[in-house]
């Protein structure tokens, strides 16, 4: 597929001197969740690695010049590989520097643009990896996690609707600097913060020859953008997962279903982010107001048991039902 570089009629739109500067949007791309979530940064470039705790050792009582047993702890290692999420910005030179406030302060209007629908994209991958609506070319996420892609998976609460292609889901998520926890990883710049940080990456604008509309040559001013992304699930009681909401009667969101997913942290992790559809949400706030003794509408959700409801559009309702 060829490159879509911006279009003179859209200069013109920023060009204009009596236009409002601030920039309105009618694209849901917002990433709410992330910011939410715990970061680190990789331990091995693109291939980060790290051990989880598999079998306890043996400890007992023993009685006094009696001898006991003594068992070791296991651990296993797991890898995640990262992948790269690119954002670059490819702007016809000429364009450029007709912008009113030089070629620049427009090329900085368009990455920042970019780095919005990258950190969209990178949250959305953080909940769907490989499964549509994630992207096949991306980090494995949630989603593809065996604990968390059945309907009747110990760590899954099924909502039990029925209606194909219009399933949704909420994420508990447990997220602390603790290693144990669900954390976003990336293979941040080393020259920047000592590569303590996830950071997307990016360049200087430099000039390169590119090929236009009609395959022929022209300058372009380019700057490159991006990051290598994935997560890291160190525990599988870090995440619990409500699947299979759909616009069913009956079958949405309710406190019930949100206390028995809580119900499966255990006592010393306790979920730090709940993540949910618009749709979720005012499924969950007609749910309770059925039961509000004066008929009035329920106060919007805002948190459950303390934690907080992060509202995104980063998580469909048109999942496919899990079974």
């Amino acid at each position: 597929m060829a490159d879509t570089l911006t279009t003179l009629a859209e200069l013109i739109l920023f060009n204009s001197n009596d236009v409002n500067p601030a920039e309105m949007t009618n694209i849901l791309n917002a990433a709410p969740v992330l910011a939410a979530l715990n970061a680190m940064p990789s331990s091995n470039g693109t291939l980060h690695k790290f051990n989880i705790e598999t079998g306890a050792p043996t400890v007992g009582f023993r009685a006094v010049n009696d001898g006991a047993d003594y068992t070791a702890g296991s651990s296993t290692q797991t890898s995640v590989t990262l992948k790269y999420l690119d954002a670059k910005v490819i702007e016809d030179r000429a364009e450029c520097l007709a912008y009113k406030s030089g070629e620049e302060a427009w090329m900085d209007h368009r990455t920042s643009r970019q780095l919005r629908q990258a950190l969209f994209i990178f949250e959305r991958q953080v909940f769907y990896g490989t499964v549509s609506p994630g992207n096949s070319g991306g980090f494995s996420g949630l989603a593809n996690d065996t604990n968390y892609d059945g309907a009747s998976d110990a760590l899954v609460v099924n909502a039990a609707g029925t209606t194909a292609a219009t399933g949704s889901s909420v994420w508990l998520i447990a997220s602390t600097p603790d290693d144990a926890a669900m954390s976003l990883v990336g293979a941040g710049d080393p020259l920047v913060n000592g590569g303590n940080n996830i950071n997307f990456t990016i360049g200087q604008t430099f000039q390169s020859l590119v090929l236009g509309a009609n395959s022929k040559s022209m300058v372009a001013n380019v700057r490159d953008a991006g990051a290598h992304l994935g997560i890291q699930v160190g525990s599988k009681y870090a995440v619990v997962r409500i699947a299979n909401l759909t616009a069913d009667s009956g079958k949405g969101l309710t406190d019930a279903l949100m206390e028995t997913a809580m119900a499966l942290f255990p006592s010393s992790m306790q979920p730090t982010a709940i993540a949910m559809s618009r749709r979720s949400r005012a499924q969950l706030r007609k749910s309770r107001t059925t039961y509000s003794p004066t008929g009035s509408p329920a106060p919007n959700p805002i948190d459950f048991d303390g934690v907080s409801l992060i509202v995104t559009d980063s998580i469909a309702d048109t999942e496919t039902l899990l079974v």
